[in-house]
């Protein structure tokens, strides 16, 4: 039996001063924050992942204390073919 289970694991999105995310997931060691952004009409999947990378950039989302790893992840997703095209993880030190 695992000590906690997986609803203690994963959030549907945490709030804080600039609104929430869109899921957190986090264990004793990590922290992932995912946001997704939709492609729609007149919006190209390029446009979609940079949103979503500047928004985790500019909100500060799954900020942690130090001894806790974050890891944010943009994802796209294409709705008529409902599936995630594209995903990056946000990595601020390139």
């Amino acid at each position: 039996m695992l000590p906690f289970f997986f609803s203690d694991l994963a959030d549907s999105g945490r709030r804080n001063v600039h609104g929430y995310s869109d899921m957190e997931i986090q264990t004793r060691t990590t922290k992932l924050v995912i946001e997704f952004k939709r492609i729609r009409k007149g919006v190209s999947q390029k446009a979609a992942m940079k949103k979503a990378l500047d928004q985790l950039r500019t909100h500060d989302y799954g900020v942690t204390p130090e001894d806790i790893k974050l890891i944010q992840i943009g994802m796209v997703i294409f709705p008529a073919q409902k599936k995630i095209v594209e995903y990056q993880i946000l990595d601020d030190k390139a």
